[in-house]
């Protein structure tokens, strides 16, 4: 496996982000990571059972995450267990994910430092080989005993929703890197402005992009995540810029 790319991709179906306004997409995952130069992608069109089917194409991702979901009470028992036994077919899958952590089931419904130290037991002592990844957003940088959350994790991602908070990427991504306290860090980029509904300035795109090659160059960063298959082929400059930008870096790590 090709361990030294750096490009991931956030792998959803067709037309997934239009809901949040974007213009018509007819491009699937596999499709879509191959429009990005992405050898490696988060999975989260699918719950992991689902995946026996094999029509995501997993074999052909150098590296694999797949995102989990809860039952009641932060319980993700189920979709543990299927990620794990995935691995025995999927070797490539490293680890699983939880979206939308800090914003969702952290800042809206309650989960505990506790909670999630649970899920990462249960990870550890069924698939050891098995990273914990949780999604992280600028905007909950405050939230009490966050610290302790980033605690139970193996690797994160940051993201920065709302668009305009990009002005303050550089002061935010430092504050993760103190909450981090050296783990991994995958940095989050957004083609489009889902806070807003609307395109994203181009001004900001240039910039997160611009930050984010500084970063891996300096070892801040362990990657970058391009958001996502679904706007692979979408009307938009951001987009376009995103590809040419995916390909460079991906030709320079590789």
């Amino acid at each position: 496996m090709n361990r030294k790319s750096k490009i991931w991709v956030w792998g959803q179906g067709v037309n997934a982000y239009k809901v949040w306004g974007m213009p018509d997409c007819k491009t699937d995952i596999v499709e879509g990571a191959n429009i990005f130069s992405a050898r490696n992608i988060f999975l989260v069109a699918d719950r992991p059972a689902d995946l026996e089917k094999g029509t995501a194409g997993l074999a052909g991702f150098d590296r694999v995450v797949l995102a989990i979901w809860p039952q009641e009470n932060f319980d993700y028992s189920g979709d543990i267990k299927a990620a794990g036994n995935l691995t025995q077919k999927y070797p490539n899958i490293e680890g699983v994910i939880l979206d939308d952590l800090t914003s969702t089931e952290i800042a809206t419904k309650g989960m505990k430092p506790h909670h999630l130290a649970k899920v990462r037991d249960e990870i550890k002592s069924g698939w050891p080989k098995l990273d914990l990844w949780g999604v992280m957003y600028s905007m909950n940088l405050d939230l009490p005993r966050l610290g302790e959350y980033l605690d139970c994790l193996d690797v994160m991602s940051f993201w920065t929703w709302d668009a305009k908070d990009l002005t303050g990427l550089e002061s935010n991504f430092k504050r993760t890197e103190e909450l981090a306290k050296g783990k991994p860090i995958l940095q989050g980029i957004y083609m489009w402005d889902f806070a807003q509904k609307t395109p994203i300035p181009m001004a900001l795109m240039k910039h997160q992009c611009s930050l984010a090659e500084e970063w891996l160059r300096a070892g801040r960063t362990a990657g970058v995540i391009l958001l996502g298959t679904s706007c692979a082929d979408a009307p938009l400059e951001a987009v376009d810029y995103g590809k040419c930008w995916a390909k460079e870096i991906s030709q320079k790590s590789s």
